[in-house]
């Protein structure tokens, strides 16, 4: 009589067991944590056959193989994430803003379920949930949480997912499944409230105003209009950045607040957005106040080279915050005086810069490169309203063209 070849070590074994309905029969195995590289008793009970149990066993070790099988004691949703944010390399500012939207809007609802069981479904669910949710704030209790941050919540799991897929804890990226049913694209730009923006003559007579009435912040002011730097990548500016000669500022860094759920906020350095530094060109009247503004901190002793080129009156460095707190009060004060500006964030400054290049005919591209976008297409999507208006003004420029050139002999000047 022939034996059969005895299972080798790891590949596990079949056993029955009694039970009141008769023997049943269990498999084990050992299977490898992918978090901890260590080897873990696994097993399944429950079968009516000992064929069954041996055809499950053998299941699991070929789709363990080809790196399908999902952990059987995979962590839950909240585990995982708490690992993953642990080990995740990102600038300290994108992290921050991930622990948050986990915090918030993931383990609530997620942070429970086994990272093996998830489904699309639990994530369809999560995304209708969140659109429901009201926001609480104060004298606007009807508003829910936006498009854009469900989004931004989406994009996270996705992201996670596929590092769960290569640990080995799940077969495949439920988030990158149709049913999944994220909010769309076009979902977030329509829900985007439309951008307001002060017209050119709004902006000059702010200049002004700002001169006499908001004097120690006047140039930080006119710097991140006239350049449409981000309220950080303006603070971190200093006087290596600027070339007065050439007539450019170059973009290295950003001061950005980092705050972590329970810790003290952290004011920190980093790469701007795109992680990219850009050269812009600035216009005489801007350079001319910058060189001013060096004559003026040479002789305090300010202007190193690292030394920050915007600072208030003493030389201290400006905070993000207090800086949009500043901006906030100026805009008040200016708009009791000019009650026909609207009132703009901080940010609409630099709305303003990039909507004033378009409508002077400067192309998108370059606008992209001087805002710092990461890619062609976010300053479309962010300027398509003023694109749509560009569109009139070139077909008006072609029929001027097309009537100027119109005359006698223009036929033959264009056949070949």
């Amino acid at each position: 009589m022939t034996r059969s070849a005895r299972r080798q070590y790891g590949e596990g074994n079949v056993s029955g067991y009694p039970t009141k309905k008769g023997v049943r029969y269990r498999c084990q195995w050992y299977e490898r944590d992918p978090s901890t590289g260590k080897n873990h008793r696994q097993q399944k009970a429950g079968f009516a056959t000992k064929r069954d149990a041996a055809r499950f066993l053998r299941e699991r070790s070929v789709d363990a193989q080809r790196g399908s099988a999902p952990a059987l004691h995979s962590p839950t949703v909240e585990v995982y994430l708490d690992d993953w944010l642990s080990r995740h390399r990102a600038a300290p500012s994108t992290l921050a803003g991930y622990r948050r939207l986990s915090r918030l809007h993931v383990v609530p609802h997620l942070g429970t379920v086994p990272i093996g069981d998830l489904t699309p479904g639990h994530l369809a669910r999560l995304y209708r949930t969140l659109e429901n949710k009201p926001l609480g704030t104060p004298g606007r209790q009807d508003r829910t949480l936006g498009p854009s941050t469900i989004r931004k919540v989406h994009q996270l799991l996705s992201v996670v997912l596929s590092a769960a897929v290569e640990d080995g804890y799940i077969p495949a990226n439920p988030a990158r499944m149709k049913t999944a049913q994220p909010p769309t694209t076009r979902e977030v730009q329509n829900r985007k409230p439309r951008i307001t923006v002060w017209e050119p003559s709004t902006l000059l007579s702010f200049y002004e105003w700002a001169k006499t009435h908001d004097p120690e912040l006047w140039l930080t002011w006119r710097t991140i209009g006239d350049t449409g730097m981000r309220r950080g990548e303006a603070l971190a500016l200093t006087w290596q950045d600027v070339d007065l000669e050439r007539q450019t500022v170059t973009v290295r860094r950003a001061l950005v607040t980092v705050k972590n759920h329970g810790e003290q906020a952290r004011h920190i350095m980093q790469l701007p957005k795109n992680s990219q530094p850009r050269t812009i060109a600035i216009s005489r009247e801007l350079t001319a106040a910058l060189a001013a503004e060096h004559e003026r901190q040479t002789s305090r002793g300010l202007a190193a080279p690292t030394s920050p080129v915007l600072v208030q009156e003493s030389g201290r460095q400006l905070l993000p915050e207090s800086l949009s707190r500043r901006w906030r009060q100026a805009v008040l004060r200016f708009t009791s005086d000019y009650p026909d500006a609207p009132a703009i964030a901080l940010h609409g400054l630099r709305h303003t810069h990039a909507t004033h290049l378009l409508a002077a005919g400067v192309g998108p591209k370059i606008v992209q490169v001087r805002l710092g976008h990461e890619t062609f297409k976010l300053t479309m999507d962010t300027y398509s309203h003023l694109l749509e208006d560009s569109q009139q003004q070139a077909v008006s420029l072609l029929q001027d063209f097309q009537q100027a050139t119109g005359g006698e002999g223009a036929e033959s000047r264009y056949k070949p």
